[in-house]
């Protein structure tokens, strides 16, 4: 009788642990860890904030990024978590990943866009008055890369947004008048004012 107990106990201890074993590998930690990139240069952004949120949008994790722009948070619950990642002249980038238990998923990079400045004036007739002219393409080209472009409206008013900092041309083209180029520095997401006065082709 004393045996049948001891091994009914036992095996209530043995299931007991079982239990106990299963319980606490559901609530293993994951982690995950990649970079935070500058989505126009793909170079890493150093000291950027990384913030990790559940689905009930409470903060489960944050970090912050190293001189290469490489993140980890550790301690996550898995299931779904959603990172934000922001840093000084970035407009906020954002990932979902899923977090398995036990397990750290690699390369989770996070694009962030740079804050965004632009261009705008007036293109006004040299040789009439410094009339208006309407028509006139003007066109922004930052130096070594790409550009975006605008035509002058009735008022000879034209705006160029969403350029990124650095050393752009500044062309302005119609039929009939005399093209023009000006140089401009677009710092802190700033907008420049750059206005022209063409000559007419002779």
């Amino acid at each position: 009788m004393r045996h049948t107990s001891l091994a009914i106990a036992i095996g209530s201890l043995l299931a007991a642990l079982a239990i106990v074993g299963c319980n606490t590998s559901q609530f293993m930690k994951g982690a995950v860890s990649g970079r935070v990139i500058d989505i126009v240069t793909a170079q890493g952004v150093p000291g950027a904030m990384v913030t990790a949120f559940n689905n009930g949008g409470a903060q489960v994790g944050f970090t912050l990024a190293d001189e290469e722009g490489n993140y980890r948070i550790d301690d996550l619950v898995a299931g779904s978590v959603a990172l934000h990642a922001s840093a000084d002249g970035y407009d906020e980038g954002t990932l979902s990943v899923l977090i398995d238990s036990g397990g750290t998923l690699q390369n989770k990079d996070i694009g962030v866009s740079p804050h965004r400045g632009g261009v705008e004036g007036i293109v006004l007739d040299a040789d009439n008055n410094l009339n208006p002219i309407s028509g006139v393409r003007v066109r922004a080209q930052i130096v070594g890369g790409s550009g975006r472009s605008a035509t002058t409206d009735n008022q000879g008013a034209y705006q160029i947004d969403g350029l990124v900092d650095g050393d752009y041309t500044v062309t302005a083209t119609r039929a009939g008048y005399v093209e023009q180029v000006k140089n401009v520095t677009i710092q802190d997401a700033a907008t420049e004012t750059v206005n022209f006065a063409l000559n007419q082709v002779p």
